[in-house]
């Protein structure tokens, strides 16, 4: 929704409205061209309350707040972080319509880091829609994308076209993403900033390069049961941990590559 130069008195007045009606607008945002977003993982929040909506407190304020108690940059967690359910939970709202594209996913998470971006073609790996063909050469080849990219440095995704323009239909989407719901809150609730070396550099080049190698695979593997789904499973905690800095959840993500070696090696022989 663009509202040019009214968006200051635009976004003023919603304000005040939902105010009265116990309705708070948790993470409105206006960019320089007046078009109003939501940020990623956000939604309209049913309080109950009557009090005065004040908007988030700006990153740099955030960032000050840190540094007076004596919070290193190496301890926070990634920039931006949110929860993974609520990263899925944006999949789920903007995927409210007859059909929804890649595109259309990544622009709803665009003021996010590369890492959620990671996790989203990692997370539905490990959904139903992993049984859908060719499904998982598909996101296999994002999550290589993502991860030379993050690698490389960059602070923003580029995807090709094609990848962007493919579709699905916006129920089976959402469906796929609340399937996993479940995971991804008992994931939450388990992640802590721990054994955060292995969080920082060097050694995050070891899962940033595992990721790396996991795109590569995936298409490689769509015949063999499963193992698409672990190593999807194994992308989400490497993600997760790297955006946490919790070097457990980045130790706990070698199971699933264990699990899907063992499937491959049974098969093989």
């Amino acid at each position: 929704m663009s509202l040019g130069a009214n968006v200051p008195d635009f976004l003023g007045g919603a304000c005040r409205a939902a105010g009265k009606r116990g309705v708070r607008l948790a993470c409105l945002t206006a960019d320089a061209s007046g078009t109003i977003r939501m940020r990623g993982g956000c939604r309209l929040m049913a309080t109950g309350e009557t009090e005065k909506w004040r908007a988030p407190a700006p990153v740099a304020d955030t960032a000050d707040a840190a540094s007076a108690e004596g919070v290193s940059d190496d301890d926070k967690p990634e920039s931006g972080q949110e929860s993974l359910s609520g990263y899925v939970e944006t999949v789920v709202y903007t995927a409210d319509k007859e059909s929804v594209s890649v595109g259309e996913i990544v622009e709803a998470e665009q003021n996010v880091s590369l890492l959620p971006l990671l996790m989203l073609p990692a997370v539905a790996l490990v959904s139903p829609l992993s049984g859908i063909p060719l499904f998982s050469s598909t996101m296999g080849i994002m999550i290589f994308l993502v991860s030379l990219q993050i690698v490389a440095g960059r602070s923003t995704v580029w995807l090709p076209r094609w990848i962007r323009n493919l579709w699905a239909d916006g129920r089976h989407v959402q469906s796929a993403f609340n399937w996993v719901k479940p995971l991804t809150r008992w994931l939450d609730a388990h992640t802590n900033a721990r054994l955060r070396g292995l969080s920082r550099m060097p050694l995050v080049l070891v899962p940033q390069v595992l990721c790396l190698f996991s795109g590569l695979i995936i298409p490689f593997l769509e015949l063999v049961p499963f193992s698409s789904s672990l190593i999807g499973l194994g992308v989400t905690l490497l993600a997760l941990g790297m955006l946490a800095r919790d070097g457990v959840i980045l130790l706990l993500a070698t199971i699933p590559y264990v699990a899907a070696g063992w499937i491959i090696f049974t098969i093989a022989s």
